[in-house]
């Protein structure tokens, strides 16, 4: 039995468990207030865990292996190195951890132990080595592993063999457009210098459709993209190592002109050298009905006040700038002046009532798709202006002020052979100083500055367009999410600005949400205030260092390791070098280990207990017309128990006597005797010749008795 303070809040205690103990268990929660009562059908979970149960580890450790490659081939030498990190989670410190000592092991492609080696820390708390790979087996990936602590890296071992050649394509000169022919140019040069001539090249032409501009769909269904190859052949490179291959750019006439598709045609060449040498090369020409790509881009959300300026893009399909005159018509939105919930159910596609007959009965409900500021009707236009597209992309926008709302920026330019090219993008554009939302909103979310370095305030700015709105603030700073703390406000048509103040101990992040409910909906809203451990991190640069030397030549770099503030101090680096065109096989890199702990927001509330969905069921009135009626039919009987068909005959194969049940078997039963007359019921006048020999002499018929063949009458 639990009492709610002032504020409807109450904290259920823990269950005492056992130390070593897991499972879960199940409650219903009964709310009694006045001569209210609410009973809470669906059950709660309140699951546990040993490792949740017991004291968290001080410091947990963890082992991060390195190699100096990721592909090798057999009997090659894999060079290893290891760092230990330790890290305590309540505590939110880490480090590294000297003189630990483990054993480090190869395992094959068959996860097979391959090798084993000690290893002991240094001061910096890193160890290194090295394995021998064996000579023949089975390739694939290996795995090195430590035996303690889960460190682990996986490589791969291959026969492979470096290229001695590549291939490329010429730049595509011009623009095109559908049914034009095309004729790409491919070149196969060897990494010496020189052509390879005679060369078989096979290549296949694939076409794939995209689309430019997402507003044409808002209100249709978007075609399908799907590949097709539309020709394939082979051709041979010239003397320079050059190879054409040609095609036509047939679109998809399944897509309509209206929607602009943009078809991209993937040339893949697999070019043979007379070595028997095979490279690959891919090159994609982009082709639409109209030769100019138009886009702008805009922040979807920005203060009103700051749209001084606007991105706007003209390209061919090659990617490349084309000049064209442009004209910015920008129009505010007739806004839906109520606040509308979100559907639970689909959009209806026949309309009983009328709009108005609908909201006085819903008021807080949407009717056809009001709730979509994209389908908003426009208001005649506050700015446009005709102007050049510029390189840069930047179109400044010339204006007094624009009223915060909601927008239709319009975007129209020509091709070269004046067709007209459309772009669309809708804004909203709110007053930072205002308390009120630009629409109607149960919950809005303003800038925030979630992301601050220790010492700094983090900053959350949420509203909403409803009234007496009870909020309960949740705060978590325990990075273990155990302990929360609670704080209860009231909001009312208004935006209010939360701020965070952060001291070193905040560092790794800490974790709020805002719940409330409103016209019988739950909203939540769940934040992550980030902060950083940068005065932890080091600074790598560079002091002497060339990018270009000569095969065979001495080099020697210089490089400087300072702290976050460029000050001095003592650190290990690991570096290596391997030969990039590897990548092409098996692309090498390394991930950087995390050392300090970081802040996960997994707490969160649910208001869907007692509110399910469910199914509607029609009921068949006419059932018994649609019977399956069984068909059976005469057939003989089999060695093969497999075979039986009916479920008559399936009990009695199934009737064999069980270990320890063979006085009971024998003794026998009348649902058994009733079966086998059931049987020599259905077995009369049906077939002839058919013996059962009691091998076993139990008197039962069971599969260890023998039959005889039985002839049909």
């Amino acid at each position: 039995m639990y009492t709610t303070d002032a504020n409807g809040f109450f904290r259920m205690e823990k269950k005492k468990r056992e130390t070593n103990s897991y499972g879960s268990y199940t409650f219903l929660l009964d709310i009694s207030h006045q001569s209210d009562r609410l009973f809470m059908n669906d059950y709660s979970y309140d699951y546990f865990y040993n490792n949740q149960e017991t004291e968290e580890p001080k410091s947990l450790t963890s082992v991060h292996l390195f190699t100096d490659r990721s592909i090798y081939r057999p009997g090659q030498t894999v060079y290893f190195k290891g760092i230990v990190l330790t890290r305590n989670t309540r505590e939110k410190t880490g480090g590294i951890k000297p003189n630990y000592a483990t054993n480090v092991v190869l395992r094959d492609a068959n996860y097979k132990e391959i090798d084993t080696i000690p290893v002991l820390t240094n001061e910096y708390g890193s160890f290194s080595g090295k394995f021998q790979l064996p000579q023949s087996g089975l390739n694939g990936q290996f795995t090195i592993m430590t035996k303690t602590d889960n460190g682990n890296a996986q490589f791969r071992v291959e026969e492979y063999k470096r290229p001695k050649f590549y291939v490329d394509y010429e730049p595509i000169k011009g623009t095109y457009e559908v049914n034009d022919k095309i004729t790409v140019t491919g070149l196969a040069k060897a990494y010496a210098g020189n052509n390879v001539d005679g060369a078989m090249v096979k290549y296949r032409v694939v076409r794939e459709p995209r689309f430019l501009y997402p507003w044409m769909f808002w209100r249709w269904w978007q075609p399908p993209t799907e590949e097709m190859e539309i020709t394939n052949g082979e051709v041979v490179t010239d003397k320079d190592g050059k190879f054409k291959i040609e095609f036509t750019a047939i679109p998809d006439l399944r897509i309509d002109k209206k929607f602009e598709p943009v078809f991209d045609y993937r040339i893949y060449a697999d070019v043979t050298d007379i070595n028997g040498e095979t490279r690959s090369g891919e090159k994609t020409v982009s082709v639409s009905y109209k030769s100019l790509i138009l886009q702008t881009y805009i922040p979807a959300r920005i203060p009103a006040d700051s749209l001084k300026k606007l991105n706007i893009s003209t390209r061919n399909m090659n990617g490349e700038f084309e000049p064209a005159n442009i004209t910015v018509v920008i129009s505010p939105l007739k806004a839906e002046n109520r606040l509308i919930r979100d559907r639970l159910w689909e959009r209806p596609d026949q309309f009983v009532m009328n709009k108005d007959a609908y909201i006085r009965n819903f008021p807080y409900d949407e009717y056809d798709n009001e709730a979509d500021f994209k389908s908003w009707e426009k208001n005649p236009a506050v700015f446009s202006k005709n102007d050049s597209s510029r390189m840069n992309g930047q179109w400044p926008v010339v204006h007094s002020g624009f009223s915060p709302g909601f927008y239709a920026v319009e975007v129209t330019a020509k091709d070269k052979k004046g067709q007209e090219v459309k772009d669309i993008q809708y804004i909203e554009l709110y007053d930072e100083k205002s308390k009120k939302l630009s629409k109607p909103d149960y919950l809005w979310t303003g800038n925030m500055q979630t992301n601050v370095e220790a010492g700094k305030t983090a900053e959350v700015e949420l509203g909403t367009a409803a009234d007496s709105l009870f909020v309960v603030h949740q705060i978590n700073k325990d990075i273990s999410n155990k302990e929360t703390n609670y704080k209860f406000l009231e909001l009312s048509n208004q935006k209010e600005k939360f701020s965070f103040s952060t001291t070193p101990a905040d560092k790794g992040g800490f974790g709020t949400n805002w719940i409330f409910v409103k016209h019988n909906r739950f909203y939540q809203l769940s934040q992550t205030i980030t902060i950083p451990w940068t005065d932890k991190n080091l600074g790598i640069e560079y002091v002497t260092y060339r990018d270009k030397t000569l095969p065979g030549s001495e080099e020697k770099w210089k490089i400087r390791i300072t702290g976050y503030q460029k000050e001095k101090l003592a650190a290990e680096m690991l570096a290596t070098m391997y030969d990039a065109s590897l990548d092409q096989f098996y692309s090498h890199g390394w991930g950087t280990p995390s050392i300090w702990p970081y802040f996960y927001n997994n707490k969160s509330w649910s208001g869907s207990m007692n509110f399910n969905q469910l199914q509607s069921q029609q009921k068949n009135e006419s059932y018994d017309e649609m019977l399956y009626v069984d068909k059976r039919y005469d057939y003989l009987f089999s060695e093969s128990l497999s075979f039986f068909e009916d479920r008559m005959m399936f009990r009695l194969a199934n009737r064999a006597p069980a270990p320890g049940m063979v006085e009971a078997d024998a003794v026998g039963s009348v649902a058994e005797q009733a079966e086998e007359k059931s049987l020599d019921k259905a077995l009369t006048g049906k077939v002839s010749g058919l013996q059962v020999t009691k091998k076993d002499g139990d008197g039962v018929r069971d599969q260890t008795d023998t039959r005889t063949e039985g002839t049909l009458r």
